[in-house]
């Protein structure tokens, strides 16, 4: 009976984790995208066109106007930390293929 109990649990543990695994999947993704797309425009010029992008989706779901000016500062700092971090995931995956590159010619 223990054993089935915690079958069950690990089961459990796996349906709720695969939503927030496959969120972090798709955000990296896209931030690595992001990064890509930053390095045949300049960074201030890509920043700026993420933050223009998400500002309009945050208005257009209902983002009081009152606080434009905030969302707007707030999402130009995450908009350069996702480009950020899209540089640094493809720098791991970059580390990663030419360790196996490596690894296999040896």
């Amino acid at each position: 009976m223990g054993f089935g109990r915690m079958l069950g649990a690990v089961g459990l543990a796996i349906r709720k984790a695969i939503p927030w695994v496959l969120r972090a999947i798709g955000w990296s993704l896209s931030a690595a995208l992001a990064a890509l797309g930053v390095i045949f425009i300049s960074i201030p010029q890509g920043v700026s066109r993420l933050t223009d992008r998400w500002v309009r989706e945050a208005m257009f779901n209902g983002f009081p106007a009152d606080y434009y000016p905030f969302l707007r500062a707030g999402i130009m700092v995450g908009a350069f930390l996702t480009i950020l971090a899209g540089w640094i995931i493809l720098a791991f995956i970059t580390v990663f293929i030419v360790q196996a590159a490596l690894q296999g010619l040896l």
